[in-house]
């Protein structure tokens, strides 16, 4: 889910245009009654002036009816109406060469929709309406009041007939539990992994940066700690450090073979361990591959023959031993002197086996993955989208287990009022279009516009 404060500054980079954007055609897709993105305050810095922003305890608040937001706002109404919070705008108060920046924003701003770059934008919305991830139409429909909080009695006696165990795979493999809070996940995949008896094997990630000139004829390392200090790392679904023994519950984090179903969110268990030479590494691989992990295994070892440990994992899809080599991510990062002067690139990298420990996750980072068993505890569920996430995850309801009763669930199923409130506007304006359209339509065909075959 892309941030608020991420979209107004791409915004800013088609140099503050008006409209937003400066012409440029943006197609967007989303579903906003899923979470949304982690709100780190620390990390937000002003669209304007490019400082962090005020903390909370010395803002001050404009009032509500305060000529700067009602005349310089656009749209003010409007993002009201979709959640803001009308008494919480405030003006940036950092200043550069003496003078004020003066930008006007609002804490409560939690989505894209809710901001006033989005508002200035003369969107055309599409509802997407069809479902690719299950196949029971009964099942989406419920899914769909899920989401919008309309939980009724046949839905939550259905949600309960879901509470009983799945048995385990004959490999193994058992389900993912997903939890709200992630302190839940680490100490269940901690516990169980410390009741297997099995040797542990360390995976170390091989993370790499480099500081590239704008004519990329100079290229200077970053220093471990300045590695430490991208955010990048932190954002990968790998870990530095990945400790694997024989027996573990592990979910594929990346995609690496669609043919054989092996891709992000993929169940397995550990089933062996096997060392590769350098050659039998790259063997059958491609050039670009090949690459990457002659640069692994040099990273790994010290002479060329020297071997490296590989992971073997039994998957669910296949129930056949897999080899899970390791996988690169990778991401550009250009850096500026301002809005117009572009200095250097940072190009950031972590190579690493793709793989976490399964006993159990959090749903915040089961969204955008497809798993294929789980075991749910939506009862804690904090937020608006997130029993609605953690439910939808799930190709059928046959390999899911929901946990909580019937009170509980009721609970978890709240709705999130302004995503709701975005989407009963947007719903309305796809059908006055769609009703324009119609019309244009019939008055093409009537011939009133004049049209004419060449």
């Amino acid at each position: 889910m892309l941030s608020p404060d991420l979209f107004e500054k791409l915004d800013k980079i088609t140099l503050n245009t008006i409209p937003a954007f400066g012409y440029v055609q943006l197609v967007i897709c989303g579903d906003f009654f899923q979470l949304p993105p982690v709100d780190v305050e620390s990390n937000k810095t002003c669209y304007k002036c490019g400082e962090s922003v005020i903390p909370i305890k010395e803002r001050k608040y404009l009032c509500e009816d305060d000529e700067r937001t009602t005349k310089e706002v656009p749209h003010l109404e409007r993002i009201h109406a979709m959640g803001v919070n009308s008494v919480t705008w405030t003006t940036c108060t950092r200043t550069r060469s003496g003078i004020e920046c003066g930008h006007l924003w609002n804490e409560t701003v939690k989505y894209c929709f809710q901001t006033q770059t989005w508002s200035q934008i003369n969107f055309h919305y599409a509802i997407l309406t069809k479902v690719f991830r299950q196949n029971d139409q009964k099942w989406i429909d419920m899914l769909s009041k899920i989401k919008t909080g309309d939980v009724t009695d046949e839905i939550l006696n259905y949600l309960v007939t879901l509470n009983r165990p799945l048995k385990p795979t004959e490999s193994g493999i058992i389900p993912t539990r997903l939890y709200s809070y992630r302190r839940d996940v680490e100490r269940e995949n901690q516990e169980a992994f410390n009741k297997l008896n099995s040797k542990v094997w360390e995976f170390t990630a091989v993370d790499q940066g480099f500081s590239v000139s704008l004519d990329k004829k100079q290229s200077f390392g970053l220093s471990k700690p300045e590695l430490e200090a991208q955010p990048f790392f932190n954002n990968l679904p790998v870990t530095e450090n990945l400790n694997l023994r024989y027996g573990a519950q592990v979910m594929l984090l990346a995609n690496i073979d669609f043919d054989s179903k092996l891709v992000n969110g993929s169940r397995g268990v550990v089933t062996g361990f096997v060392t590769y030479t350098r050659s039998r590494l790259l063997e059958g691989k491609k050039d670009d591959v090949k690459k990457e992990l002659s640069d692994y295994f040099a990273k790994k070892t010290k002479e060329a023959d020297e071997t490296i440990c590989i992971p073997l994992v039994t998957f669910r899809e296949t129930n056949k031993r897999c080899p899970i080599l390791p996988v690169l991510w990778k991401e550009e990062i250009s850096q500026w002197l301002s809005p117009t002067e572009k200095t250097n690139t940072l190009v950031l990298s972590r190579k690493q086996i793709p793989l976490g420990l399964a006993w159990a996750t959090t749903i915040h980072k089961s969204q955008g993955s497809t798993l294929d068993f789980a075991s749910v505890q939506v009862a804690g569920a904090f937020d608006p989208g997130q029993a609605y996430v953690g439910l939808s995850r799930c190709r059928s309801t046959d390999d899911m287990q929901v946990l909580g009763h019937r009170h509980s669930l009721k609970k978890a199923c709240m709705s999130n009022e302004s995503a709701s409130k975005f989407y009963d506007y947007m719903t309305a304006e796809a059908e006055k279009l769609r009703t324009e359209r119609g019309k244009r339509r019939a008055r093409e065909s009537s011939g009133e516009f004049g049209v004419f075959s060449l």
